[in-house]
């Protein structure tokens, strides 16, 4: 019987090491399979793995955070390694978007379900890579984010390593020297409003960069821009020097980093160049008439029209409003939208309400919201010209 029962631990534990083996032989082989996509289509993969403050007890908040991140992540496979790590692939994404949306999920699982990554990494595959020096480049940036600790999130390239402040002046040496353009932003009106520029030069930490004449003289009044490029993970924030309008040029200062952008932010709240009327439903039963005063693809902020409507009817109703108003498209055709708002908050006669949508129509509001940065740099040339003119 005790030899029975020896042969039977025996043969499970085997059983349990052929299971690891062949676990580990499937993970091997789907990196490597991601890898082969990148050298053959030259697809851009981001590697992502990080380890969740996570009690044993919270399985199904687990099951919840796994299904966000399947959705954000375009339902690429998730593991979960031996150590207790996840990892996965963010598929068409470059370094600055895949960066943000990992940041954005850390976000959303603190939000609804109070837990966050306690340290994480991320890498873009490079069409060079082999599986050893993609796993060797991820596992010292892991290395690095858990003796950091407090939910930090080390990532790099083959080209740049972004683990270390040390590093940043040689990467940004390095990278302006092979890059010839980036995204340069500003803000009116609390838009962001971006031109793609030209690299000039860069030296001793001064990068001159060529704009546009309107750019260039917008700049004259403004202390501070932000640059933006999809292989870099942050956004940079630096001083303007100086402004040559003429030139159509500007010198940049104090380059530096920043992990939290305004312009990455993705409730980006536009007002309407036109009023746009909208109506109020609830249970069907009471219309109120209002005015969109802004409108970002989270909230909707709308003038109450001459309609006394207390505190309470929003407060207590604790439900679904249908919000139901038009919005112009760039050919000057109506949009019907229906969306549903959930009451937010309210301020004497304006009520915010958060919004929820179909992707369709989300769509629909983005355009709207870039139709009206356009219109707003249009604004702001015309303003430029006519300073000039005088």
């Amino acid at each position: 019987m005790q030899r029975s029962l020896a042969d039977t631990m025996d043969k499970k534990a085997s059983e349990v090491n052929h299971s690891c083996v062949l676990e580990t032989i499937v993970k091997r082989s789907v990196v490597k399979s991601y890898i082969n996509l990148v050298k053959q289509k030259n697809t851009p993969i981001a590697v992502v793995c990080f380890g969740l403050n996570l009690s044993s007890q919270a399985e199904e908040k687990l099951e919840k955070i796994i299904i966000l991140l399947e959705q954000i992540n375009n339902f690429s496979p998730v593991y979960q390694c031996e150590s207790g790590l996840y990892f996965t692939f963010f598929r068409n994404m470059q370094l600055h978007h895949s960066v943000q949306v990992l940041k954005t999920f850390n976000e959303n699982i603190e939000k609804l379900h109070e837990i966050s990554i306690s340290y994480g990494a991320l890498t873009i595959i490079d069409e060079n890579d082999t599986y050893e020096n993609l796993m060797f480049r991820i596992s010292k940036y892991i290395d690095h984010a858990c003796i950091i600790g407090g939910g930090k999130i080390r990532y790099g390239t083959s080209q740049y390593d972004f683990s270390t402040k040390k590093d940043e002046e040689d990467i940004l040496k390095n990278f302006f020297i092979s890059s010839s353009r980036a995204k340069l932003y500003n803000f009116y009106n609390g838009i962001p409003l971006s031109e793609e520029v030209e690299i000039l030069s860069y030296s001793n930490g001064m990068l001159r960069i060529k704009v546009s004449f309107g750019k260039a003289t917008f700049l004259k009044n403004e202390t501070f821009t932000f640059l933006r490029h999809e292989l870099l993970p942050d956004t940079l924030k630096a001083d303007i020097i100086n402004t040559f309008p003429k030139q159509g040029e500007v010198v940049l200062s104090n380059l530096r980093f920043i992990e939290e952008s305004p312009v990455d932010r993705t409730n980006i709240r536009a007002k309407p160049d036109n009023p746009i009327p909208i109506l109020i439903k609830h249970n069907n039963d009471t219309v109120i008439n209002g005015t969109i005063q802004s409108i970002s693809v989270n909230t909707v902020a709308v003038k109450i029209e001459n309609q006394k409507i207390p505190n309470s009817y929003f407060e207590s109703a604790n439900t679904h409003f249908m919000l139901i108003f038009k919005l112009q498209n760039s050919k000057g055709n109506d949009i019907n939208i229906r969306i549903v708002g959930i009451y937010l908050a309210r301020n004497d006669d304006q009520v915010i309400f958060t919004t929820h949508m179909s992707r369709f129509l989300r769509q629909k509001i983005e355009n709207y919201i870039k139709l009206q940065q356009t219109k707003l740099m249009t604004i702001v040339q015309k303003m430029v010209l006519d300073f000039y003119q005088k």
